[in-house]
């Protein structure tokens, strides 16, 4: 009997536990919040950026700031009066863009397998609808599906479906032909207890998704396709958007104090509330700690066995040993394919193999 396992080892990036972005205005800052005592880490703005200068207007009203794997930022902005709106991949550490398109009233993007990013149009011409983008080709649209009022995406890597949020329902899609003539093929649609949908995100190590709806919050159990009001946001009205730290478990929200933004932050579990005079705060969101990318084994025939993951990690390597904790990891000699959703090898064990991803850059 043969016998073989996976380890999977990962360097992750520490976060302090109330470290958090926000936007709403031109900028994007990252907070630290601590004994009541409010730093700003760093601060984005397209204005001083390498943006061309016919986006940078665009970037006046932000509609997004989505923290993502190796610290960089998915901005997105709903343009206001002084641009169509825009979305932008932004490095904080170095203060470059590495992509960017313009995409009217932007309200929410996402990463997606094979080097993409899809982003909400929300209400306007040439709006109500998904686009998607590769990122190594800024500005070039490659295609599209309609959403009415989309306000927000969120790519489900576990179970491989990226939702959509419109203005009365919550919408699935499965990724096609990824690689070759790729498209987004709807698989599901689940009306929303209540119209003006707005904000939706993740629930860290859970099946929910945080969606806000004109007059509530809710929880929406992505396995089931069903929606439970949430204990303590669920009567609140004017959600702009909310997050659950992925260890602290604190709630951080933002509800409008007028027509779209606030001065406060707001925090359940514990209860506090962070002023911010004059400011215009329209989203918030946990930095937190980096997610590892997750390896996969499953039996392809008698003999051969798949190791997978997720081919959007691209600053990991796989590796292998033979004992579970040794001082040197080798590279595999199979071959790694891509189908542009995973990379994985077809291995054929012989005796026992431990793997392990390493992260190889940040």
């Amino acid at each position: 009997m043969f016998w073989w396992s996976l380890v999977c080892l990962a360097v992750l990036p520490a976060a302090y536990p109330q470290d958090l972005l926000i936007c709403g205005g031109y900028d994007v800052r990252a907070l630290r919040i601590e004994n009541g005592t409010v730093s700003t880490l760093w601060t984005w703005n397209a204005t001083n950026s390498n943006l061309p200068e016919s986006l940078k207007g665009a970037f006046v009203t932000t509609s997004e700031c989505k923290p993502c794997p190796g610290g960089k930022v998915l901005v997105t902005s709903s343009g206001g009066g002084a641009g169509p709106g825009a979305v932008a991949f932004v490095d904080p550490v170095t203060a470059t863009v590495s992509f960017y398109a313009s995409a009217v009233n932007a309200h929410s993007a996402d990463l997606l397998p094979g080097n993409r990013v899809v982003v909400a149009l929300s209400y306007e011409t040439n709006g109500n609808r998904i686009a998607v983008f590769d990122l190594a080709t800024p500005n070039v649209e490659i295609l599209t599906t309609p959403l009415w009022g989309a306000h927000g995406v969120v790519w489900d890597e576990q179970r491989q479906i990226l939702w959509g949020l419109s203005d009365s329902f919550i919408a699935g899609y499965k990724l096609t032909n990824w690689n070759s003539q790729p498209d987004l093929v709807q698989v599901s649609w689940t009306g929303l207890p209540d119209g003006g949908g707005h904000d939706m995100y993740s629930v860290p190590n859970s099946p929910f998704l945080m969606v806000a709806t004109a007059l509530h919050g809710w929880l929406f159990d992505r396995d089931a396709r069903t929606f439970t009001k949430h204990a303590l946001l669920g009567d609140i009205p004017n959600i702009k958007a909310t997050a659950v730290h992925p260890d602290t478990r604190q709630i951080v929200y933002v509800t409008s104090d007028g027509p779209y933004w606030s001065e406060h932050l707001r925090f359940l579990s514990p209860s506090n509330t962070v002023d911010f005079p004059g400011d215009h705060l329209y989203k918030a969101r946990w930095i937190g700690a980096e997610p590892a990318p997750r390896l996969s084994i499953a039996r392809t025939g008698t003999n051969t066995t798949l190791v997978a993951w997720p081919a959007r990690w691209t600053n990991f390597t796989l590796q292998q040993s033979g004992i579970p904790d040794p001082t040197n990891w080798d590279v595999p000699g199979e071959s790694i394919g891509d189908d542009g959703v995973n990379k994985f090898i077809t291995i054929t064990p012989t005796n026992q193999r431990f793997y392990r991803l390493f992260k190889t850059s940040p």
